[in-house]
C-alpha cells in the first residue's frame, strides 16, 4: 500500500489526498478508455494530470510512470504505452486513503 507523504493527520492535508485518489482512480479508468478508444491525445492529457497532480497530492511515485506514459505516447511506442499504463495502473490501485492508513 501506498501512503501519501503529506502531513494526513491533519485534516485539510487528508481530504486532499481523499479527493485525490478518488479522482486518480476515474482518470485510470478514463486512460484505460482512451486506450482503447486510440485517443492518444487524451491519453497524454491524462498521464500529465497524473504527473503532476500525483506529486502534489504526496505520491511521488507516480511521477515517472506517469512521465514515462507521456513520452510513450508522445513516441507512439504501443508495447511501452501497454507497460507503462499498466505500471501507473498498478500504482494507483495501491493508493491508500487516510482513514484506511490510521486503522
Amino acid at each position: 500500500m501506498l501512503i501519501s507523504e503529506l502531513p494526513i493527520e491533519q485534516a485539510p492535508f487528508a481530504e486532499l489526498v481523499c479527493e485525490f485518489i478518488e479522482t486518480a482512480r476515474k482518470k485510470m479508468g478514463e486512460l484505460r478508455q482512451a486506450r482503447y478508444d486510440n485517443n492518444l491525445e487524451r491519453m497524454a492529457k491524462l498521464a500529465h494530470w497524473m504527473k503532476g497532480t500525483g506529486g502534489m497530492a504526496g505520491f511521488p511515485v507516480l511521477t515517472e510512470p506517469a512521465r514515462s506514459l507521456e513520452d510513450s505516447i508522445r513516441a507512439v511506442d504501443t508495447a511501452s504505452i501497454e507497460s507503462s499504463l499498466s505500471r501507473l495502473e498498478e500504482l494507483v490501485g495501491q493508493l491508500q486513503s487516510p482513514e484506511l492508513a490510521r486503522s
